[in-house]
């Protein structure tokens, strides 16, 4: 495909967007020329099930800092779900707005042995590890072990489990786009790349730091100006707000919320009384539940996510293109979007079926809630959505 009809794109969230990224971003610009850059970015809420250190229009403006050309909204009904779900959600809202290519950050970039991973390992080698009693983790890598032993380290990894999820949602909902993975070097944490990484950033923001060599200028200063105003939401009220929702609950409203599977909603209701979140984690914890998913099924109960809108949302796939940002050449990548595009909110939100507005509402709730996490009350009104435009560069990177 020549440069221009090409169009990369980039699952992210940026939180916040750091030194590693840019560079991703470099590279993705030195392998694909001129060709347009889209992100899907994660908005409120992260996928590990916790507020962003930035509203969503704020990491859309540092991408198009770094050089993307139109950032737009992943749902949060696909964002606060399982590395599954959340690749299939990024896929198929890439390729609604004319993706070719998508390019993720691999620790081992090997597309042969991404493919490997995607297709899993010998299902009877699988179900021998299931039946020793190990989690489905644990069983996945065994049965690896036992029968492909170099794919298996692959699964340690974060973003090689990704990608093998890119892979396998690029085979069923497009099959016509590429997967062009990078190397994304290992670091102790997260996210990291070239021994950057956004947890040891967000580490250095709850005490009260800003690091300035692992952030591009215009990151650090929003975050200084973050930290200084109080925007950046604060941990202790989240989980004050989060404990008051949870006692709030019925067993029949736990039962149609959220991915809960073996019979977690008992103990979660259970342990609704909780005086912190580390007595709620303690009192529901099981071995097949690690705390990120735990993390983001607390999320999905306080936004009110109901189970069978999930299940709804993953058949169908993205109902709308929600814009956060975009430059000239993004906004024309608009015009041959097929999906309702939410840039006038509260007027196109009007124009949707009732069902994608109920799963809209979900997003609605998350920045509300963030809203409501920061220490500083004149920035915790509720409606940002609808007054909030899209960022352009005439309006705000001048």
């Amino acid at each position: 495909m020549s440069a221009a009809t090409e169009v990369v794109g980039i699952v992210a969230e940026y939180n916040p967007l750091h030194q590693g990224h840019v560079a991703q971003i470099k590279a993705v610009r030195k392998a694909f020329g001129d060709a347009p850059i889209v992100i899907a970015l994660t908005g409120a809420f992260v996928q590990r099930g916790e507020p962003a250190v930035a509203d969503p229009w704020t990491r859309a403006r540092w991408a198009l800092h770094a050089g993307a050309d139109l950032v737009v909204e992943l749902p949060a009904i696909f964002a606060l779900r399982s590395a599954e779900h959340f690749a299939a959600g990024g896929v198929r809202l890439l390729h609604a707005v004319g993706v070719t290519t998508l390019v993720c950050g691999a620790e081992n970039p090997d597309l042969a042995a991404l493919k490997k991973l995607a297709d899993g390992p010998n299902p009877t080698a699988l179900q021998t590890a299931l039946a020793q009693g190990l989690s489905y983790p644990a069983a996945m890598e065994a049965a690896f072990a036992a029968t492909d032993p170099d794919i298996a380290p692959l699964l340690r990894t974060p973003n090689n489990i990704l990608a093998a999820g890119y892979l396998r949602a690029i085979e069923r909902y497009a099959p016509s786009l590429c997967l062009a993975p990078l190397l994304r070097e290992r670091s102790d944490s997260a996210e990291g790349i070239a021994g950057i990484s956004g947890s040891a950033v967000r580490a250095r923001l709850q005490e009260g730091l800003v690091p300035r060599d692992m952030l591009p200028a215009y990151t650090y200063d929003d975050l200084s100006e973050a930290l200084r105003a109080g925007v950046f939401p604060q941990p202790e009220r989240y989980e004050l707000l989060a404990l008051q929702a949870l006692r709030l609950l019925t067993p029949a409203t736990l039962a149609q919320l959220g991915e809960f599977s073996e019979g977690l909603e008992d103990r979660w209701y259970a342990a609704r009384n909780a005086a912190t979140l580390a007595e709620l984690w303690n009192d529901v914890k099981t071995k097949r539940y690690p705390q990120t998913r735990l993390s983001r099924l607390l999320v999905q109960v306080l936004l009110g996510m109901r189970r069978q809108d999930l299940n709804d949302a993953a058949k169908t796939g993205p109902a709308w293109v929600y814009p956060l940002a975009f430059t000239p050449r993004g906004a024309a990548l608009l015009r041959n979007v097929t999906l309702p595009i939410l840039d006038r909110y509260g007027k196109m939100r009007k124009t949707l079926p009732p069902q994608a507005v109920d799963w809209l509402v979900y997003d609605e709730r998350a920045t509300d809630l963030a809203a409501l996490c920061c220490a500083n009350p004149e920035y915790r009104a509720g409606g940002a959505r609808f007054y909030r435009r899209p960022v352009t560069p005439t309006k705000e990177l001048q």
